[in-house]
């Protein structure tokens, strides 16, 4: 039978992240310190089906910028380690 090592330093899916405005036509995503998270990545999208190519965030916060305004914005959220 297969086993499997479990490791515990592997990221898992971040569990408390949110968005707010920031500045006229920013939007500031903060996220939940882990320790195990080396860096996120941020996929982002204005029609919630196509999604660019991801932003690395190296910390817990990142401004999206130049947004029109009253813009619904859609993101989906990695988090990854070297693990």
């Amino acid at each position: 039978m297969p086993t499997y090592i479990v490791d515990t330093n592997i990221p898992g899916k971040p569990k408390s992240f949110g968005a707010k405005c920031e500045q006229d036509h920013q939007l500031k995503i903060l996220i939940s310190p882990d320790v195990n998270v080396d860096h996120y990545n941020l996929y982002v999208s204005l029609d919630g089906e196509n999604f660019d190519q991801p932003i690395t965030i190296n910390s817990n916060q990142y401004i999206l910028e130049d947004l029109s305004a009253d813009t619904i914005v859609y993101f989906k959220l990695t988090a990854h380690n070297s693990a």
